[in-house]
C-alpha cells in the first residue's frame, strides 16, 4: 500500500513540474553590429521557400521556444517581438521544428520529452536603411504594445494555472493522508505455531 501511495505520490509531482514550468523562452542572436530604430509597421513573415521582393540585409537570428501545450500564434508572436524590439522590417526562412530532449531525474530515471521551436532570420529592407524618416518612436497603438498585450495575458494564464493546480496537488496530498491516517489497522492474525 505505501508502494501504492508513493508512486501516486510521484505521479503528481511529475505532472505538477510539467504544468508549473515557465513559458515561452524567445532569443535574438545579431548577425550584425548596427542598430536599428523601431518602427510601427507590422513584421512581415516569409516561410520557407519564399522570400520578399525587395532587397534586404540580415540584422540577426530570432528563435521562440516553447511546450507541447503552448499555441503556435503565441510562438510566432514571441518570434514577432524579438524581430520588431531590433528594428528588422521581416523575418525570412521561419520554419517550425520539434527538439527531443532527455532529463535524468534524481532517481536515475531518465524522462524524454519535445517541445516545438519556432525560428526565422530577421531582416531589414534595404530601402528603410536609406531612409531614416521611417522610423519614429512607436506610439501606444502600435504593433509592440499588441504584442506585449498578448505575451502578458498568456504569462497570466500560465501563473493561474499554476496556482490551480499547486491547490489540486496540495488537496490531493492532504486527502491521502487524512486517508492513510483514518485507514483502521488489519486485524491481527493469531498464530497457530505453539
Amino acid at each position: 500500500m505505501v508502494r501504492n501511495i508513493f508512486t501516486i505520490f510521484l505521479s503528481f509531482i511529475i505532472l505538477y513540474s510539467c504544468v508549473s514550468s515557465s513559458g515561452i523562452k524567445s532569443s535574438f542572436t545579431p548577425t550584425t553590429n548596427n542598430k536599428y530604430k523601431n518602427h510601427s509597421k507590422e513584421i512581415e513573415l516569409y516561410f520557407e521557400g519564399s522570400l520578399p521582393v525587395y532587397g534586404f540585409t540580415q540584422i540577426g537570428f530570432v528563435e521562440a521556444n516553447g511546450h507541447s501545450d503552448t499555441s503556435y500564434g503565441l510562438m510566432i508572436a514571441h518570434l514577432k517581438y524579438q524581430a520588431y524590439s531590433k528594428g528588422a522590417d521581416a523575418i525570412i526562412n521561419v520554419n517550425r521544428i520539434f527538439k527531443n530532449e532527455s532529463k535524468v531525474t534524481n532517481d536515475s530515471n531518465r524522462t524524454e520529452y519535445s517541445y516545438p521551436v519556432f525560428s526565422g532570420v530577421a531582416i531589414k529592407y534595404l530601402y528603410n536603411i536609406d531612409n531614416d524618416s521611417v522610423y519614429t518612436t512607436p506610439n501606444k497603438n502600435n504593433f509592440n504594445d499588441k504584442v506585449k498585450e498578448d505575451i502578458k495575458k498568456t504569462e497570466y494564464a500560465r501563473k493561474r494555472n499554476t496556482i490551480v493546480w499547486t491547490l489540486v496537488f496540495v488537496t490531493l496530498v492532504a486527502g491521502i493522508a487524512l486517508f492513510i491516517k483514518n485507514t483502521p489497522e488489519p486485524p491481527k492474525l493469531k498464530s497457530r505455531l505453539k
